[in-house]
């Protein structure tokens, strides 16, 4: 795909810089401006904290893409904007977060070596859209390794063939890695 290259590029020309988990996601950041452009095979979708930003980018991709504003986004990939019902839902999740903030399940050190999970199920839902079944869990193990070659693969930023499966894995343990500054 030479145009996503060229897309690419061009965005990072612009100030953009590219998700470390998701190849499709650019983030701009200036001041309080984000603008977060989700591209989809030759669609793409902004979102921004300013109409003023909306403008101008397409100014400067029009220079070398074709680019015709659609207006505000209706439907996407089988999934229609959101209506008066789901606003309603997500204000009530927002309640419900809001009046748990203190609940939460605590991890404190222990000499016991078992490994303990935590679920929360809910078989069926009460979601009018699609009566799907969701849950939670919280697991927090600590991970032992006496493999070498993947100590190696958590300090060598670069990938083998036979390693692909774990790339996206690997990058969040390296990333927490670096942050911590700890040893593995």
């Amino acid at each position: 795909m030479a145009w996503h290259s060229r897309l690419t590029s061009k965005l990072q020309e612009i100030g953009f810089s590219s998700s470390a988990t998701d190849a499709s996601l650019f983030i701009f950041r200036q001041g309080k401006i984000f603008i977060y452009m989700l591209i989809y095979v030759d669609d793409i979708i902004v979102v921004t904290s300013s109409n003023d930003a909306i403008d101008k980018l397409i100014q400067k991709l029009k220079g070398d893409f074709p680019v015709k504003d659609l207006g505000p986004l209706e439907y996407f990939l089988g999934m229609e904007s959101p209506i008066d019902m789901h606003w309603d839902e997500v204000k009530q999740i927002l309640r419900y977060v809001k009046g748990s903030v203190d609940h939460g399940v605590k991890i404190q050190k222990s000499s016991s070596t078992l490994l303990s999970g935590f679920c929360d199920p809910d078989w069926a839902g009460d979601c009018p859209d699609d009566c799907k079944s969701t849950s939670g869990f919280t697991v927090a193990p600590r991970l032992w390794c006496d493999n070498l070659g993947a100590t190696y693969l958590t300090t060598n930023p670069m990938f083998h063939g036979r390693a692909k499966d774990s790339e996206v894995d690997f990058h969040l343990v390296r990333d927490k890695q670096l942050a911590s500054r700890k040893a593995i």
